[in-house]
């Protein structure tokens, strides 16, 4: 069993249904350790009318990391999310990322981890590290609370709902 760490968003109505669908969607998968509270945050990379609610999660599952990137595309995709290629960030009903799978580094065409931008990005330095901030990233060798610590300019997001 591998544990990984996801992180989900929604900028779409219902967007906390979306989001408990989801989760139980990867219930499907593997099994959730642990789930963040919800943030509140501006989209990050394109305007829209509703702000996105992110969380993260901790699942323990047997799936490989390309087997579970499909899966987890494939839940996006039956929740409604449409990608289309070059159109860059969009409103979504449902984003799903793998952060961290175990302590790997992958880069291949489909998947890189740790995520390239995941220590760049509010919505999910502060999901993560309530739930894994003593989680080591493997190319940094530093905890995820080390990461944020780290990162004076990040205010936290506004809790919008508490795990």
């Amino acid at each position: 069993m591998a544990k990984v760490v996801v992180a989900l968003g929604s900028n779409i109505e219902p967007r906390i249904e979306y989001l408990k669908k989801a989760i139980q969607e990867i219930r499907k998968i593997g099994k959730v350790i642990s789930v963040s509270s919800l943030y509140e945050t501006k989209p990050v990379g394109f305007e829209a009318e509703v702000d996105v609610l992110n969380a993260a999660l901790i699942v323990d599952t047997e799936l490989f990391p390309l087997a579970l990137l499909e899966r987890l595309k494939s839940i996006e995709a039956n929740m409604g999310r449409v990608v289309v290629p070059g159109e860059g960030y969009t409103s979504r009903t449902i984003d799903l990322d793998i952060i961290f799978y175990d302590r790997q580094v992958l880069v291949s065409e489909q998947l890189i981890i740790p995520h390239p931008s995941f220590s760049e990005r509010e919505f999910v330095l502060f999901p993560v590290v309530e739930i894994a901030g003593e989680w080591v990233d493997p190319l940094s060798q530093l905890t995820i609370r080390e990461i944020l610590a780290d990162k004076k300019e990040m205010r936290e997001p506004r809790i919008f709902a508490k795990s």
